[in-house]
């Protein structure tokens, strides 16, 4: 039974590791036995080894720093290394490791900080000081760090987007300036942002056009209403001239009276304020007097009082004063007869006592007297002073009250006559508006439609000025859009500079050579008066046009194109010429060989890497397809045999074939070749089976056939996958998955180089690739389903990388061997209705420098 593998993405990888996707709707989440239990210790880690004891001389022992390296669970453990268990890894636990060799100035240690503040290990990813810490790596030179920078500068992510700066570091990563293009990805990026500004700026015109006809609608409109204003005849033209002198006459003289009258009325109001204030100010005096009259009244009261009192004491005075004189006369009687007896002297000193206290008294009264006098003499004062001056405020308001009553009678008596004229005033213009009669009444009338077509040119006026803003402000809008779109046009000018020329890739009849060169013959058979040419163009910048032997070709919207050759009768050249949007053309010429031996027409080999050493090629080949839990595969198993086979046959691999592989199986053989491969040899790992997405962490998976759709526990992450292959010191790595594509990949650090090169630029091409790292994926597909069945007994993609390799017989870049496959893979698709689009980039994390992964045929070797 087929099955189309579902493609899942993730944020984790930014570079895929493909597995076949799992359909949980069809399978159980009963568990199974797990086997392996120990594979978690073949996980790579961040290890901080133990410093080294070295001797210097023969008495000094002495430890070094502790030293960060990336090694297994087990290796770290073996070395006595401090780690963090994998599972529990974080940002910081990371950083502690990477830190301080970074800050002393190591670049590799810098880029490995960069690259933990990217991943974001725990947390959100930082691209800020992601770029900070590449930054620091890439001004040393190291070109990890160098393509890692570029790729945030194409994606904007911590830095402002810059494609051209993103190719200055791909370049220099690649030490091949002119090999390194910008990917499709990108231009695409750029072109839908200029395709946006454009339809933002043909809304903006279609607005400024639209304004524009509202602007000269309204004018016209405007003119309009001005010429009809214009005709309309005056409100005065149906009186006569006597008439409406007189009409003016009496309006001024109304308007006169009106004045008057508002002047006469508000010296009433004035005059009538001032009566109100000196009425105010009389009460006031009022009520002053009668406070006044009242202490008065008081005052007479005591001093009547006094007075009384006063005439009491004169009396009592009076009375004493005569019994003292009787006392006199007695004492000077007694004074006589003194000696007449001793009773007569008693009585005598009797008296003299009555009379001192008599004369006391006396004494005091006379004093009393005394004061009430004067007391008397300061009331009569006080009384005649007040007297005075009430008497004079009296008489000053009773003055101020005449005076006022008399201005307010001249004042009535002034308005009474304003008002009796202003009464024959308004009687007159009665008078005069009845003579005017119906002139007064359409003069109004006028007065009125006047008003109402002024408010509408008022109106309009305003509609025109808002009209005329909107117009300038569309304006300024149209000429801002208009310098954007030359800013992004040359933006766009500069990136189509960069872009990759077109590339045509022949699927039928299959090339027997890549070099490129002119000799590229192709046998068939004898006999045939056509022959249909298959292939697909790849253009960047996008294809104008293809012609074959001169003719217009049609193709589809991959670059696939189908046509007929008219063969002669031996050999008929065949002239394939592709010009992309840029005006950059790319020729393809081979001859169809009619009768020919294809062993014989095999170019000879020219071998650029002779003076190199190359080191061995080693493949790890893993096929799942009979799965405990889960759905079995179909054509697994026989595409893991079948490239096995042929990579050993033609490329001279030491292949490792894994069939059915349990989770331990697949970590341990990756773990067994990253200990024994050098820097000098090149890996393949090609995987077919089963791949899943883990919802929770956004992370793609293989499944060993132990795996279990709901238990993670079996599953491989490509996180560890990646981790892994950047531990190896291995030259070149390719990952070829005909499974599930589990991350966003970027092509723009990928090498390129132009067809047509001669063979001594090719063979420097080639020794540069070889000489730097490279780690890079191959997948059957992007984020769309992919065949499974197709291509007989194995997949389609499987069957076109089969038969590309078959056809391999000079030093062949991976990247070259994908566009083949990618065309083949393109065209089977399109027979069955579905898309499916291969693809090649680097695996992010995994130390890739700007290589390429070299497919060498076995007779290089040799």
């Amino acid at each position: 039974m087929n099955k189309a593998h579902i493609l899942l993405a993730t944020a984790s990888l930014t570079a895929g590791l493909l597995g076949a996707c799992v359909d949980q709707s069809r399978v159980s989440s009963t568990s199974g036995e797990v086997r392996g239990a120990n594979a978690d210790d073949l996980l790579v880690v961040d290890c901080l080894l133990p410093g080294q004891i070295r001797q210097l001389g023969s008495r000094l022992t002495y430890q070094t720093a502790r030293r960060p390296i990336q090694t297994t669970v087990h290796d770290c453990q073996i070395r006595g290394g401090e780690y963090v268990a994998y599972d529990r890894a974080n940002y910081q636990t990371a950083l502690n490791i990477w830190m301080p060799l970074a800050n002393e100035g190591d670049a590799d240690a810098q880029n490995k900080v960069g690259e933990i503040y990217e991943r974001g290990l725990g947390g959100p990813p930082d691209y800020t000081l992601a770029a900070a810490w590449y930054r620091k790596a890439a001004d040393q030179g190291h070109p990890r760090a160098q393509i890692n920078l570029g790729f945030l500068y194409e994606k904007g992510l911590g830095v402002d987007r810059d494609p051209e700066a993103a190719l200055s570091w791909y370049r220099k990563a690649s030490e091949l300036p002119d090999a390194v293009m910008i990917d499709r990805q990108a231009l695409d990026a750029q072109r839908a942002q200029i395709d946006s500004l454009r339809d933002d700026l043909d809304r903006s015109r279609n607005q400024l056009e639209k304004a524009r006809r509202d602007l000269r609608n309204s004018e016209q409109r405007l003119h309009q209403q001005r010429k009809k204003l214009d005709a309309l005849p005056s409100p005065t033209s149906g009186m006569s001239a006597d008439q409406r002198r007189q009409l003016e006459a009496s309006r001024r003289e109304l308007e006169k009276q009106r004045i008057e009258l508002a002047q006469r009325q508000e010296k009433i109001k004035e005059l009538e304020s001032q009566s109100r204030r000196q009425q105010e100010n009389l009460l006031l005096l009022q009520t002053e007097g009668s406070t006044q009259r009242e202490q008065l009244n008081l005052v007479r009261t005591q001093l009547e009082r006094a007075q009384k009192d006063l005439q009491q004491y004169q009396q009592q005075a009076a009375t004493n004063q005569q019994l003292l004189a009787q006392t006199r006369t007695d004492l000077a009687a007694l004074s006589k007869d003194q000696v007449k007896d001793d009773e007569a002297h008693a009585h005598i000193k009797r008296l003299a006592g009555r009379l001192a206290e008599r004369e006391q008294a006396l004494g005091q009264q006379e004093a009393a007297v005394e004061r009430l006098q004067n007391k008397v003499a300061e009331l009569s004062g006080q009384l005649a002073k007040t007297k005075a001056a009430k008497q004079g405020d009296l008489e000053r308001v009773k003055q101020a009250l005449d005076n006022a009553q008399a201005d307010l009678a001249l004042a009535r008596e002034t308005a009474e006559k304003r008002a009796a004229a202003l009464y024959e005033a308004q009687t007159e213009l009665e008078t005069q508006k009845r003579k005017a009669g119906e002139s007064g009444a359409r003069l109004a009338e006028l007065e009125l439609q006047l008003q109402e077509r002024e408010q509408v040119l008022s109106g309009q006026q305003t509609m025109v000025e808002n009209l005329r803003k909107e117009s300038d402000q569309l304006k300024q809008k149209l000429q801002q859009l208009e310098e954007q779109q030359s800013k992004s046009r040359t933006a766009v000018a500069k990136s189509d500079e960069q872009v990759a020329p077109p590339s045509i890739q022949l699927i039928d009849p299959p090339l027997l050579t890549v070099r490129g060169t002119a000799d590229n013959r192709i046998p068939i058979k004898r006999g045939l008066k056509h022959r249909t040419v298959v292939g697909q163009v790849t253009a960047p910048a996008g294809l104008y046009a293809l012609n074959i032997n001169g003719i217009r070709t049609q193709h589809d919207a991959t670059g696939l194109f189908e046509t007929d050759v008219l063969l002669a009768a031996e050999e008929t050249p065949v002239n394939v010429v592709a010009v992309d949007k840029q005006g950059r053309r790319t020729t393809l010429a081979f001859s169809l060989i009619a009768g020919a031996d294809k062993e014989q027409m095999i170019a000879k080999p020219i071998n650029p890497l002779k003076d190199v050493e190359v080191g061995k090629y080693y493949a790890l080949v893993i096929g799942n397809q009979d799965y405990e839990t889960l759905p079995d595969l179909d054509t697994a198993a026989a595409d893991a045999r079948e490239v096995a086979a042929v990579l050993k046959e033609r490329f001279g691999y030491d292949v490792t074939l894994l069939l059915n592989a349990n989770r331990y199986e697949i970590l341990s053989a990756l773990n067994r070749m990253r200990k024994e491969l050098t820097d000098k040899d090149s890996l393949l790992v090609y995987y077919a089976g089963h791949g899943e997405l883990d919802r929770v962490n956004l992370r793609g998976h293989w499944l060993p056939v132990d795996a279990e759709a709901q238990n993670t526990a079996n599953w491989i992450s490509n996180v560890s996958i990646t981790d892994i292959l950047n531990a190896m010191s291995v030259r070149h790595v390719l990952m070829i998955a005909d499974s599930c594509y589990s991350g966003a990949l970027t092509r723009s650090a990928l090498t390129q180089i132009d067809a047509g090169q001669s063979e001594d630029e090719r063979s420097h091409w080639l020794k540069t690739l070889w000489k730097m790292r490279s780690r890079t994926a191959m997948t059957s597909g992007g984020l769309a389903p992919v065949l499974d069945g197709g291509g007989g007994q194995h997949s389609v993609f499987a069957k076109a990388l089969l038969n590309v390799l078959r056809d391999v017989n000079d030093i062949t870049e991976g990247q070259r061997v994908y566009r083949e496959v990618s065309a083949r893979v393109a065209f089977e698709a399109t027979r069955y209705q579905v898309e499916q689009v291969p693809e090649y980039a680097p695996i992010k994390y995994a130390g890739h420098e700007s290589g390429d992964f070299l497919f060498v045929p076995k007779n290089y070797l040799n």
